[in-house]
C-alpha cells in the first residue's frame, strides 16, 4: 500500500453506472494512471468515495490496487516454470 494521493480527473457530470452489486453509484471523475477506473460515489449514499472497474462494473475502496476480476484476470506476461507446473520433467510424457 502506497501514500501516494489518488490524482482524479473530475467529470462535468455525474454519470450513472451499475455496478455488479447491483447499485447505481455516480461517477466523480476519472482515476489518472488506473486504466478504466473511476471514482465514484453511491447513489443516495453518504457521499463516501469508492473505485470503479468499468472493465468488470466492479466497486472497491480505494486503499486497494484493483478489482477483484482484475486481479484474477490472466496475465499475458510469462511466470516462471515451478516444480508443480506441467513444464516440469515429472509431468512431460
Amino acid at each position: 500500500m502506497s501514500d501516494k494521493p489518488v490524482q482524479v480527473q473530475l467529470s462535468v457530470w455525474m454519470r450513472e453506472h451499475k455496478a455488479t452489486d447491483g447499485n447505481i453509484y455516480l461517477e466523480i471523475g476519472k482515476v489518472e494512471g488506473k486504466y478504466k477506473t473511476l471514482l465514484v460515489t453511491l447513489k443516495n449514499g453518504n457521499g463516501g468515495a469508492l473505485m470503479f472497474c468499468e472493465i468488470h462494473q466492479q466497486v472497491y475502496p480505494i486503499v486497494h490496487a484493483a478489482c477483484e476480476g482484475c486481479r484474477n484476470a490472466p496475465r499475458e506476461e510469462p511466470t516462471e516454470a515451478s516444480a508443480t507446473s506441467c513444464g516440469s520433467p515429472e509431468f512431460q510424457r
